[in-house]
């Protein structure tokens, strides 16, 4: 029975094909005609009809195995009708898009981060993040569930543990040339080759996330048989206890994964190289980065045979990592290993309305981090803005009421200046920008809105990152469109929980939004000195989870000198 990797070596042999005129594919010939559309009913949308033909060329049963169509809508029904559809990506799935599924598909190829990036090919695509193109294109999402509008995925039915294949989807190489975007793992997962032998064969990567566009690694030209793990799955929360102790090896010990580990961790410990704790582990972990507290690691014969450091002590899975303590105004603070469902859980109240209590607060609702604050729905004097959450297949609050804005401009600082606003070298060749007498108004709002939330110390540093944002997304200018629904200067989503339409079109509540944001993340992931400490693009992507996230270093002087001037009084 075909495997994962029988459907993307398929879908690989299609990449940088190109439809014809009206849409009028090889795909849509061979699966049919559909009267009413153009090129004799070959000409409609064949992004599904791609799928159709990849997964039946692959040598899997249409409608038995994946579903046998062309419309994306009939094809989330198939899944859902069957209980294979859900919110979490495997190798193999179909990634449906839009808000019923509807609207797009895509295969997806490779799973990173514990299943918060993917690797997808699609056809009638394009080579970014629109699901509209003109031919068959392999890219990948970062943060999916944050900047794209995936519904959910789709299960075929695959073989069995066991049963899987060697063949390596892309042939046995023995050099393989870097993409932009890729990921060692990434490369593993398409070449079905462990990722311990990619490392063996390539001693000098150190660090398997860091790998370079043009880069030539070796490939084991006999690729170890990968251990596949069952497609099935059941659609509850699973239990974070492994359903196998694995099996110990005669080695140098083995060590029991706490909460908070990785291998890499685990590996500097015992003074091992990831490569050779990966090697003694061989299968056991086919995501390096998704390891679960409970599991056994076998350390390589020679390491030291106890962690350097202790780390915390392992809790139920989606649980506060210490008991829950509610202050007296209803409000709970992120302890590490939290997340919004166990903290829901473990308050007994819904996650839903536990959004709606938070509303707007929460970008990525997959995201927090230790220290913040959660308002508790139903809790005595809980000052959060009450708020209807958003439809379930949306999975993202309704926004807070508008930000007032402030009633006093910020004060001139005469002594500023466009070098004391870079504190960093420059990362990036620099473009100079003309200012209108429109974009010096919305500067100056992003301005004002900066030094209210860093205040007058910081915040003019603030605003030459949300200015120089500002450029990147929108020209500095309040638009009324953007990519899917992104709108304002800063190009945020109302249906990604950033605001209502009204909310994001104000340019004082799109800088405040920006900023508290950023106030908000950027200091667990950079440090209190991020301001002045961390390069500009990854303060800015820290926030906004662009595609482009190194766009808006290129601004930063034109950003610097123009807060220079609002600085000294000068908006002219």
């Amino acid at each position: 029975m075909p495997t994962p990797n029988d459907v993307i070596a398929q879908a690989l042999k299609h990449v940088d094909y190109r439809e014809g005129p009206n849409n009028d594919t090889v795909f849509n010939r061979r699966f049919g005609q559909i009267p009413g559309y153009p090129a004799n009913g070959f000409g409609y949308p064949w992004c599904q009809s791609f799928q159709s033909i990849v997964f039946k060329d692959a040598g899997m049963r249409p409608n038995v195995d994946y579903p046998w169509t062309a419309a994306c809508s009939v094809a989330t029904q198939w899944f859902k009708s069957r209980g294979r559809f859900d919110r979490t990506p495997r190798v193999g799935d179909q990634a449906l898009f839009g808000a019923d599924g509807g609207s797009h598909v895509e295969l997806v190829i490779a799973v990173f981060n514990g299943g918060r990036d993917i690797e997808v090919i699609g056809g009638n695509t394009s080579s970014g993040q629109s699901a509209n193109g003109d031919g068959v294109y392999r890219k990948r999402y970062n943060n999916w569930a944050s900047t794209t509008r995936i519904h959910g995925f789709g299960h075929p039915v695959y073989a069995e543990a066991g049963s899987g294949q060697t063949t390596p989807p892309v042939g046995a190489s023995t050099k393989f040339k870097v993409a932009a975007g890729m990921t060692l793992l990434g490369i593993a997962a398409a070449l079905g080759v462990p990722l311990s032998d990619l490392l063996a064969a390539n001693p000098e990567i150190r660090n398997p996330d860091q790998i370079t566009e043009g880069q030539v690694i070796n490939v084991p030209q006999k690729p170890v048989q990968p251990t596949p793990r069952p497609m099935e799955k059941p659609t509850e929360k699973p239990s974070p206890q492994p359903a196998e102790k694995p099996t110990e090896r005669p080695s140098g010990g083995s060590y029991t994964v706490r909460r908070g580990d990785t291998l890499d961790a685990i590996a500097q410990a015992h003074r091992v190289t990831l490569a050779a704790l990966l090697k003694a582990n061989a299968g056991r972990f086919p995501n390096p980065d998704r390891i679960e507290p409970g599991q056994k690691v076998t350390i390589p014969a020679g390491a030291s045979p106890q962690p350097q450091a202790k780390p915390s002590t392992p809790k139920p899975a989606g649980r506060p990592a210490t008991p829950p303590t509610t202050t007296k105004n209803g409000t709970y603070t992120v302890k590490k290993g939290d997340t919004l469902s166990g903290i829901a859980q473990a308050h007994h109240v819904e996650l839903p309305a536990l959004l709606a209590a938070n509303a707007g607060r929460f970008p990525n609702p997959d995201l927090i981090f230790p220290g913040q604050r959660v308002f508790l729905p139903g809790r005595t004097g809980a000052t959060a803005p009450p708020a209807k959450p958003k439809p379930p297949a949306a999975q993202r609050p309704a926004s807070p009421a508008p930000v007032t804005p402030p009633t006093k401009q910020s004060e001139p600082t005469p002594g500023t200046t466009a070098d004391s606003l870079l504190p960093l070298p420059l990362t990036h060749s620099q473009v100079s920008w003309e200012f209108t007498a429109e974009m010096r108004e919305n500067a100056a709002i992003i301005r004002q809105e900066a030094h209210a939330v860093f205040g007058a110390g910081l915040g003019d540093r603030a605003a030459v990152i949300g200015v120089a944002t500002a450029i990147q997304e929108s020209g500095l200018k309040n638009l009324r469109y953007g990519d899917h629904d992104s709108l304002g200067l800063f190009q945020q989503r109302p249906s990604m929980g950033w605001g209502t339409v009204a909310q994001v079109t104000d340019p004082h509540y799109a800088a405040r939004k920006f900023f508290t944001t950023m106030k908000e993340l950027a200091p667990a992931k950079f440090g209190p000195n991020f301001l002045t400490k961390t390069p500009l693009y990854q303060v800015s992507h820290i926030v906004q989870l662009s595609g482009s996230p190194e766009a808006p270093a290129k601004y930063e002087r034109a950003a610097a000198q123009l807060v220079a001037q609002l600085a000294k009084g000068d908006s002219q």
